[in-house]
């Protein structure tokens, strides 16, 4: 945008704008929400470590996640306080990851070869080992 003509930028900044609109419409509020407090999990386990949010000066950020990860597990760092299922742990790493995306970053949790770290992976692996069985309603 910094080589268009200024009416061509404030055109193209409206219609981006817009984009992002549709972005969010393709989901609904409450996943919003819960995505935004995975971001916001993220951003003040950040600020109490003195980290990047964005890691840009970090050569190895998998192990910023892990730790945020384990954290969120257990619950300092959890919205509620208290120990999450690894479904839920993992879920709020892949919204981190998805957030650098939609800002055009590189995902953290993503290898050379667009997968997710083979770290992140055996660490999520472990936890559903830990999870409990799921309780299974009579019918």
């Amino acid at each position: 945008m910094a080589v268009m003509h200024p009416s061509s930028a404030d055109v193209f900044q409206s219609d981006l704008i817009a984009c992002a609109e549709k972005v969010k419409a393709g989901v609904t509020k409450a996943y919003t929400r819960k995505k935004d407090c995975h971001w916001d999990a993220w951003h003040q386990y950040c600020l109490e470590n003195s980290i990047d949010p964005f890691l840009r000066d970090s050569t190895d950020k998998i192990h910023y996640l892990q730790v945020f990860a384990l954290r969120y597990r257990d619950g300092r760092i959890s919205p509620s306080g208290k120990s999450v299922a690894s479904k839920t742990e993992s879920d709020a790493v892949h919204s981190v990851g998805q957030k650098f995306a939609s800002m055009g970053a590189k995902d953290p949790r993503k290898d050379s070869n667009g997968g997710i770290n083979f770290r992140l992976q055996r660490h999520f692996r472990a936890n559903v080992k830990e999870d409990k069985p799921p309780v299974c309603v009579p019918r």
